[in-house]
């Protein structure tokens, strides 16, 4: 290797020491100069790279050329250094969060490595425990308010856990104590502080008297309702064709059975006194609903009776049935066409009598003698009486 300085001959330059030392000022280099290797090692040296050069190896000749190092090492950092970033404009920093009202931190205490107020370590200042779900007995803090734990402050237990005896029980379902407030689980009611099914037949009642469908709470069990000979539901309801008698359903509206609702009964039926139903419209029958009664009968003091005969009722509409009958003023079947009898029709059947439209009411007289009335407007020849406002003279 050639270093700086010397040529190919190998002849050292003026003023270097032949044997490759250095000048009598350079001598006195630093002894850590010395030490300095500029590249290799014995490794180097070994692999055929180039002997160690050390700086006692340079002529002053060497030395000078190679200038001022710190200058030229200022300017290959310079060039290495490569163009120079403004590192405060290039980050783009983007808007921090606006600190200036910092939220609502609640301070809650380092539990981590607590020496009071959690589980298993003394209570601080000699009644309080920090850790949640913690309560200090007898100077030390207690797990708590978890299933067979014991209870937490004012008797609390965790969720479907309630209080008993201070120690944290399942509460809630079928057969287990009720939650706090006397509150139990969907189909549950709390009875005596446990929770017992509700709401199905000769089940409690729920919550309000509830029961399910077809069911009315009594004396605070469940009965099935509705059905014949079963309880009447809620406002007396029953089935159809029955009736709430005594707060049981029984059948109606047929003969001999209890009325339905609103005094209703079947056909050719009706409501009596007794609240039973009984044919009516027949002969000596109640009368039906209206006063209604069938053909030759009528309504008489809420009984159906004959009519239409003589002395009988009148039938619908003032109908009498029997010849030379009709109906008086009583609604009574009356004779008529007689004389001395009421005209039937305006008409009279008796011989030698006619209606005298002038009495009230009109009447069968006798006609056609000497100052009686006329005889169909005539006068017998056998008088010789003429007929002068219906009257013979």
């Amino acid at each position: 290797m050639v270093v700086a300085g010397c040529g190919d001959s190998g002849e050292a330059p003026d003023g270097a020491d032949p044997e490759g030392g250095l000048p009598g000022d350079l001598a006195r280099a630093d002894q850590a100069g010395r030490d300095l290797a500029v590249s290799g090692g014995s490794d180097a040296a070994s692999d055929g790279a180039s002997d160690d050069l050390a700086i006692d190896d340079l002529t002053a000749d060497d030395l000078a050329s190679v200038g001022d190092l710190a200058t030229e090492v200022d300017a290959a950092s310079a060039d290495l250094a490569g163009p120079v970033v403004d590192a405060a404009a290039a980050v783009d920093l983007a808007k921090g969060p606006d600190l200036a009202s910092p939220p609502d931190l609640t301070f809650l205490p380092d539990l981590v490595n607590a020496a009071c107020g959690v589980a298993g370590k003394p209570c601080c200042n000699g009644n309080q425990c920090l850790a949640p779900l913690t309560t200090c007995i007898g100077g030390s803090c207690q797990a708590c308010g978890a299933l067979n734990k014991l209870c937490c402050a004012n008797n609390a237990c965790g969720g479907g856990l309630v209080c008993n005896g201070n120690s944290c029980q399942q509460c809630g379902a079928a057969n287990q104590l009720c939650c706090a407030n006397k509150v139990c689980g969907v189909g549950q009611s709390c009875v005596g502080n446990s929770c017992q099914p509700c709401g199905n037949v000769n089940q409690i009642c729920c919550a309000n008297s509830a029961c399910g469908n077809a069911q009315t709470c009594l004396n605070g069990v469940c009965h099935a309702c509705g059905n014949v000979n079963q309880f009447c539901c809620a406002n007396g309801a029953c089935g159809l064709s029955q009736a709430c008698l005594n707060n049981i359903c029984q059948p109606c509206g047929n003969i001999n059975q209890f009325c339905c609702a609103n005094a209703k009964c079947g056909a050719s039926q009706v409501c009596n006194n007794n609240n039973t139903c009984q044919p009516c419209g027949g002969l000596n029958q109640l009368c039906c609903a209206a006063n209604a009664c069938g053909n030759g009968t009528v309504c008489s003091n809420k009984f159906c009776v004959a009519c239409g005969g003589q002395n009988q009722p009148c039938c619908a509409n003032g109908v009498c049935t029997d010849q030379h009958t009709l109906c008086g003023g009583n609604s009574t079947c009356i004779p008529c066409g007689s004389k001395g009898q009421p005209c039937c029709a305006k008409a009279c059947f008796e011989k030698g009598t006619d209606c005298n439209p002038v009495l009230i009411p009109p009447t069968c007289q006798s006609c056609g003698g000497n100052g009686q009335i006329c005889c169909l407007g005539m006068c017998p020849d056998s008088t010789n009486k003429k007929c002068v406002n219906n009257l013979c003279s």
